[in-house]
């Protein structure tokens, strides 16, 4: 087993390290993420280590300015629930959580679709077929690896329906977590 394939352990769940990930992964190890001629969109993500959990992962905290609700009970159940077919893998920009969509209902795809779940607690597929065009990454990767410029091109996006969407499901579990907790 390769550096990048222990820090990643089991959380592409088999599934082969895309190359784009691989990168990021060496590129974070090799400690050029906190260098200061590191770009800085690549400072602002965080690869996730070795059973490390990001922090929409924890069980929410109870604030005395911020209560724990039913509702954000039920809403942390339908999450986790979600990200049960998410390869969690980063903790980027502004405290989203960014994986691979791998509900078992969708196609087996080398390059799985890209999820994203933002601090409003919003799922959302993205576009683009590999992490690093998602992340909008892809113009800092070759910077630091100097390789040319390519070609402008609409290659990389996949648009295609997912069989499962995520937002979609976590509504419907969300729903079903509220209506399961009404008192009767």
């Amino acid at each position: 087993m390769d550096r990048v394939e222990e820090f990643l352990g089991d959380r592409l769940r088999g599934l082969p390290v895309p190359a784009d990930l691989r990168r990021l992964v060496e590129l974070q190890l090799d400690g050029v993420l906190e260098r200061d001629d590191c770009p800085p969109a690549l400072q602002e993500m965080r690869l996730l280590g070795p059973g490390e959990l990001h922090p929409f992962q924890e069980p929410p905290v109870d604030y005395p300015w911020a209560p724990v609700t039913d509702s954000t009970l039920a809403a942390n159940r339908a999450m986790n629930e979600v990200l049960t077919h998410v390869a969690v893998i980063m903790d980027g920009f502004d405290g989203a959580l960014f994986g691979y969509w791998l509900h078992p209902d969708e196609p087996p795809d080398p390059n799985p679709p890209i999820v994203r779940l933002d601090t409003e607690g919003t799922f959302e597929l993205l576009d683009e077929e590999t992490l690093t065009q998602a992340l909008g990454l892809d113009r800092e990767i070759r910077e630091l690896d100097r390789i040319p410029e390519p070609a402008p091109s609409r290659t990389g996006f996949r648009r295609a329906a997912p069989a499962v969407d995520p937002a979609a499901l976590f509504d419907k579990l969300y729903e079903r977590e509220s209506r399961s907790r009404e008192p009767t």
